[in-house]
């Protein structure tokens, strides 16, 4: 993910439109030129902000040039909030949010909340069933008993309400996304259809339906057998989480892992809605022409209404210090990979300012150190890429992953790696390098603002998650005084031998002719010690 702004917020945006335009600051000879852009688009004069008497806060930057909007609600929620057992919880949410609520999506919700009910009492029975081995006949006889009632309930449904209702009104980008520390909602409206936002998105945070829950459910588990039980890459990935992190949730996929996310009911989703779904534990952010008294009334008249609740209780494990090398080797797939990861702190420590440096000049793009020495040099590898995700709610690990090109290289290979990291503790980066580096960073940060709902994210996701959205000024800052000497002691200090995280990809024609299966060959790894961890969480 590398940097917050160029992964995980990523993932909503790619590909949007600009729908504001700045003066672009790719001419600029400097990272303090680009400082000065930054700061004429974020002061204390342009972002506005107040916090509703239920503890929700509300962000505003008034851009008038054109008459609309972009908006970001903002739950600190995510697959680490998900209690053990229900991975997966708050994705489910979030398919859920747009399913409608007590007035959209429904023909009649008095009549449907019986069917309602019924079903949510047959599928926690059903869900009971199967995890404790009942009968095959009682489980078939509440099968049917499920669609049964499921039938019934498709009279009470208008498919697709809350989409189509935005889309009618002008919506440009309607979406949300679940990470592991946030679930965001995401708009991109008309000026005229503010108070009609406001309305819809403070019914579903007050008011959702748990409408399909078991048909999402499915389509979720599709999802997952796509993106991870099908995908050797997103496997390898898991199964490389799995073991660098033996504690903190951060370890589990946020789709979740099949066992829970089959096992979920009405009543998880629900609860997970009731504790996190509060308003001191939302931000929105609007970017747009929208003035600030426009979106004090609108906000008041809607979000106001929703209750006080108390905050969440969060009690996250920390994760033990890691002392030795783990290593995990999966199975899968004609295409080797290999990944490396370190524990590293997280934003506000200046190391982890200092680690987003030091992966940029490792690993990205064709000039990185990485890239030249094991794609154009030694012809190893087809792709070398290195992730550092600063602002995360917890410590983050550094990744490199390396695509080989044949599995048999990768001891070389992750030699070739960590003298190259060697190299950059012992000398640091040249002074051409880290100026180029640090102004790519902060160049890239401030064109992202150019677009309406990529400062919004921004907006909520540093007010939320990092407390206050100046914090974004105090980091660019940093980013701009980091030397050679800083990024050479902190690589030093977090990505030494010994005690990091291997992931390898092995391609199943190296093993019985590709006939096994990725559990069978990874139990036999396990009987000849391939598969090793180490250190003192274990």
């Amino acid at each position: 993910m590398k940097s917050i702004s160029r992964i995980f917020l990523w993932l909503f945006i790619a590909g949007l439109p600009l729908v504001y335009t700045i003066t672009s600051i790719s001419s600029q000879d400097n990272s303090s030129a680009g400082l000065d852009s930054f700061t004429s688009i974020m002061t204390e004069d342009t972002v506005e902000s107040f916090t509703l008497d239920n503890g929700m806060r509300f962000l505003l930057v008034n851009r008038p040039e054109v008459p609309v909007f972009s908006a970001v609600v903002l739950v600190k929620a995510g697959s680490v909030d998900e209690p053990r057992g229900k991975t997966g919880v708050a994705h489910v949410f979030e398919h859920m949010a747009f399913k409608g609520t007590t007035t959209i999506g429904t023909t009649d919700y008095t009549s449907e909340k019986i069917v309602l009910d019924r079903i949510e009492s047959i599928g926690e029975a059903l869900t009971k069933a199967l995890s404790s081995g009942a009968p095959q006949a009682e489980i078939d006889r509440l099968r049917n008993e499920l669609k049964t009632a499921q039938k019934s309930h498709e009279v009470f449904i208008v498919a697709n309400e809350f989409s189509k209702i935005f889309d009618s009104n002008g919506a440009k980008f309607i979406n949300a996304g679940t990470g592991r520390d946030v679930t965001m909602y995401l708009s991109n409206m008309p000026k005229n259809r503010l108070g009609l936002w406001a309305r819809m998105e403070a019914d579903r945070l007050a008011n959702p339906v748990f409408r399909e829950f078991y048909k999402e459910r499915d389509v979720i588990m599709e999802e997952r057998r796509m993106g991870v039980d099908n995908d050797p890459s997103g496997h390898l990935w898991e199964e490389f989480a799995g073991i660098a992190y033996q504690t903190h949730p951060y370890g589990d996929p946020v789709i979740g892992y099949m066992d829970d996310i089959q096992n979920l009911t009405i009543m998880d989703a629900r609860q997970f809605h009731q504790i996190f779904y509060v308003p001191s534990n939302i931000a929105v952010a609007v970017v747009g022409d929208i003035s600030i008294e426009e979106l004090r009334n609108a906000a008041e008249a809607t979000f106001g209404k929703i209750p006080l609740r108390p905050d969440p209780e969060v009690r996250i494990p920390a994760e033990p210090v890691q002392n030795a090398e783990r290593t995990v080797i999966v199975h899968k797939g004609t295409v080797p990979e290999l990944i490396l990861g370190w524990h590293s702190p997280n934003y506000p420590s200046v190391d982890a300012c200092r680690l987003d440096i030091a992966a940029r000049i490792l690993a990205e793009g064709r000039s990185s150190r990485l890239y030249k020495r094991l794609v154009l040099e030694e012809g190893l590898a087809t792709d070398v890429t290195a992730y550092f995700t600063t602002f995360t709610r917890y410590p983050e690990l550094f990744y490199i992953r390396i695509q080989p090109k044949k599995f048999d290289d990768w001891q070389q290979i992750k030699s070739i790696t960590m003298n190259e990291i060697q190299a950059l503790v012992t000398d640091g980066p040249g002074d051409y390098e880290l100026k180029k580096t640090k102004k790519s960073v902060i160049a890239e940060f401030v064109r992202s603002l150019e677009s309406n709902l990529y400062l919004a994210i921004q907006l909520a996701y540093f007010e939320k998650v990092n407390g206050d959205w100046r914090v974004i000024t105090k980091y660019l800052e940093q980013m701009d005084r980091i030397t050679a000497a800083d990024v050479s002691e902190t690589v030093g200090k977090y990505l030494h031998p010994g005690i990091e995280t291997t992931g390898l990809l092995k391609p199943v024609d190296k093993l019985n002719n590709g006939n096994s299966p990725y559990k069978e060959s990874l139990h036999e790894d396990l009987k000849k010690s391939e598969v090793s961890m180490g250190g003192a969480s274990q």
